[in-house]
C-alpha cells in the first residue's frame, strides 16, 4: 500500500509541476512595463507672420473680457442702490425712475400701462384739485356776461327760489 501511495503522489506532483510549465501558466509576479522617464516632446506650428497687435493690446483684451461681467454687475448694483436710498428717506419727493430693463406687457390696457405713480402714493392723493373741488362753474362778474347768459342766470335763480317758496 505504501508503494501505492508513493507512484500516486509523484504522479500528482509530475502533473501540477508540468502542466502549467507546458502551457505557459505560472504565478510568479508580472512585471510592470517600463514607462519612459521624460513625457514625448510635443512639436508646436509656429506661426511665422508677425502679429498684427503688440503685447500691450492683446493684455489689454484678455483683462477687458475678464473685467466686463464684473462692471455689468457693479453698474446694476448702483442703479438699485439710489433706489432703496430714495424710498428709506423721502419717497414722495423722488419718483421712481424708469429701469431698462422692463419688460413689455401687451395684455394690460393701455390706460393702465400710462399712469405711472409711486407705490407709496395712495389713489386719493392721485386726483387734481377739479376733481375733488365742483365749484359753481364758471364764475364770472355781470359786466363778462352776455345777454344770454344773464337771462339764464336769472332763470336758475328764479327757479331755486320757487322751489324753496314751494317747500316752505
Amino acid at each position: 500500500m505504501a508503494i501505492f501511495l508513493a507512484d500516486e503522489l509523484s504522479n500528482l506532483a509530475n502533473r501540477s509541476l508540468c502542466i502549467p510549465s507546458l502551457s505557459g501558466h505560472f504565478d510568479d509576479v508580472e512585471r510592470a512595463p517600463i514607462l519612459p522617464s521624460k513625457p514625448p516632446k510635443e512639436t508646436k506650428e509656429m506661426d511665422e507672420n508677425k502679429s498684427k497687435k503688440g503685447l500691450a493690446e492683446i493684455y489689454e483684451d484678455s483683462s477687458d473680457k475678464r473685467l466686463r461681467s464684473t462692471r455689468s454687475m457693479a453698474a446694476m448694483l448702483f442703479k438699485k442702490i439710489p433706489l432703496k436710498l430714495d424710498a428709506l428717506s423721502h419717497f414722495h419727493f423722488a419718483p421712481k425712475p424708469v429701469i431698462e430693463d422692463m419688460s413689455i406687457q401687451v395684455n394690460v390696457p393701455a390706460l393702465a400701462m400710462e399712469e405711472v405713480a409711486p407705490l407709496a402714493v395712495s389713489d386719493a392723493a392721485m386726483f387734481a384739485p377739479e376733481e375733488i373741488f365742483h365749484g359753481k362753474g364758471n364764475i364770472k362778474e355781470d359786466a363778462e356776461l352776455t345777454k344770454e347768459e344773464r337771462k339764464r342766470r336769472r332763470a336758475n335763480q328764479k327757479r331755486r327760489f320757487r322751489k324753496l317758496k314751494g317747500r316752505s
